[in-house]
């Protein structure tokens, strides 16, 4: 009963506030849990984004690259430089730059008078001051670089005529035979307009909004963006607006979503309420177990004082019959009440015992004693018994039990009493041994209460109940041994409250041994304390 007491009293207001508690935590954990996917994708996004728009730029420069390459590497354009063969140049150099792929096609250097330029259709206004613009940053990058024939193409990017533009150079030279030392060179710089036709074709094909080129740093606000950076530092930027798919998940899936967090709040709502109707009604039925357990403590008390008080007058009484002029048909009568009046008195002690503990009015009272001296006693009034079954009692001592101990010398000798008398009881034949240790380390001592017999011995499965209470072995009508089962149970709550140990070790057949071990302390190393024994 008390284990079932020592449940929360306020079961049902716990069970409420657990589940307030669980929707408030499942409710951040599932919105934390979608706000951190949806900026994860938006992250995802940005990334991607940016890898996207600088593929674009380096598959511009590497398409103008292999172009330039093409137009380099081709001996009878060497050929015509050489020979100043403008017509060859303008129809087999100039005609491609009306393609797509590139926009304007500048030579200059080497044995050409001048620089020659072609532009497409759009750029069809760029003139000799334009196209001696590419010329110059040709020969920049190309001195920059050390750039010689043979070499791989190089690129960077320009501005001429307010327009961002991706040049490749290179030099013309013959394909199919190594340049001659002295041979002359021209220099080749093939060029792509970067523009708003350039961010719409990127627009429509990386998905995203707002692409396009900004002159300053200031104009890039809240978007991503890409320097575009030349030989003299940052010359536009592309900039484009973040995309946000995490964004626009969560705003598309919240309306479900707090439609399903409102869903399982009301479930677990109604499975509160239900279980907490339960748990208010499981506290009434505590609270009232709890009295009657109060309650039945308090009778067993109140009734074994009251009964031990009567028994003790009978018994007296048949001890002073005793004394008297008695026919043995009578002796043996009297002998028999006062045998059944002494363990009607045990018994009595034993609920009295309990009732005490049970109830919180037995208390552990820390003064001096002597361990030997209290055994000692307790040995004397079980050898009539031991006797009387023809028993082998003995007594075995270890370390300085007769020195003085700060405990509970009632708690300890009640304890010794119930172990030495029980094993008695159990034991039919053979021995019954006491054993007392007292081990001292420095103002610390153990104290050691082995009481072993050669009974019938414990079944496993029944080692754990004998501390029960009201725990017998044998309950039937007919056992040997009178009891209610309480005299374990009670050293085992005294040992408990000394901050002791009760164990047994048996073996079916062979006996048992129990073992009372407890740290007590020296009389001038501790005060006088009391506490509940529980």
């Amino acid at each position: 009963m008390r284990r079932l007491t020592q449940l929360p009293r306020h079961l049902s207001q716990l069970l409420r506030l657990s589940a307030f508690g669980a929707v408030i935590l499942v409710s951040a954990t599932v919105l934390a849990a979608v706000y951190w996917l949806s900026r994860e994708l938006d992250k995802d996004a940005r990334e991607s984004s940016h890898l996207m728009i600088q593929s674009g730029l380096n598959g511009v420069v590497a398409s103008n690259e292999v172009i330039g390459r093409d137009y380099a590497y081709w001996t009878e354009a060497f050929n015509a430089v050489n020979e100043n063969d403008i017509d060859w140049l303008n129809i087999n150099l100039g005609s491609g730059v009306v393609a797509d792929t590139m926009h304007v096609l500048v030579l200059a250097g080497g044995p050409l008078p001048e620089t020659l330029g072609w532009a497409d259709e759009v750029s069809d206004h760029l003139g000799s001051k334009d196209f001696a613009a590419f010329r110059d940053a040709g020969f920049d990058l190309a001195t920059r670089t050390d750039h010689k024939p043979g070499d791989e193409a190089i690129s960077t990017f320009v501005k001429v005529d307010n327009t961002l533009w991706t040049i490749a150079v290179d030099w013309i030279v013959p394909h199919d035979r190594k340049l001659n030392e002295g041979e002359v060179k021209a220099l080749l710089v093939s060029a792509v307009r970067l523009d708003d036709e350039t961010t719409a074709r990127w627009s429509k094909m990386f998905l995203l909004d707002g692409l396009g080129f900004v002159k300053s740093a200031g104009e890039i606000r809240d978007r991503e963006a890409i320097a575009v950076t030349g030989s003299t530092g940052a010359l536009s930027y592309l900039v484009w607006s973040a995309p946000q798919p995490g964004m626009q998940a969560l705003r598309a899936v919240s309306v479900p979503l707090m439609l399903a967090l409102l869903l399982v709040t009301a479930t677990i709502g109604l499975g509160t309420l239900a279980v907490s109707q339960l748990a208010s009604r499981l506290e009434r039925a505590l609270i009232a177990a709890e009295a009657a357990d109060r309650t039945k403590s308090e009778f067993i008390a109140s009734l074994s004082h009251e009964l031990r008080t009567p028994m003790n007058g009978i018994v007296g009484i048949l001890e002073l019959l005793q004394l008297e002029d008695l026919s043995e048909e009578q002796r043996e009568l009297v002998g028999v009440g006062l045998n059944s009046a002494g363990t009607q008195v045990e018994l009595i002690n034993h609920l009295l015992i309990f009732g005490q503990i049970d109830s919180g009015n037995r208390h552990i009272s820390t003064g001096p004693f002597e361990p030997g001296e209290a055994v000692r006693e307790v040995l004397a009034l079980a050898m009539p018994l031991a006797r009387s079954k023809d028993l082998q009692l003995s007594f075995f001592c270890k370390g300085p039990v007769d020195s003085p101990l700060l405990g509970d010398r009632l708690a300890i000798r009640q304890i010794a009493t119930n172990l030495i008398c029980n094993a008695i009881k159990f034991t039919y034949q053979g021995t019954v041994s006491v054993e007392l240790e007292v081990s001292r380390s420095f103002s610390v001592n153990r104290l050691r209460l082995v009481v072993s017999d050669s009974g019938p011995g414990i079944e496993k499965a029944d080692i754990n109940r004998i501390f029960d209470s009201f725990v017998q072995l044998d309950s039937s009508a007919r056992r040997e041994v009178s009891g209610v089962g309480l005299g374990l149970a009670i050293s085992q709550r005294l040992a408990k409250a000394m901050d002791g140990t009760l164990s047994v070790d048996s073996t079916p057949g062979r006996g048992a041994s129990f073992v009372f071990e407890v740290t007590l302390e020296t009389p001038a190393a501790a005060p006088i304390i009391q506490k509940l024994a529980a």
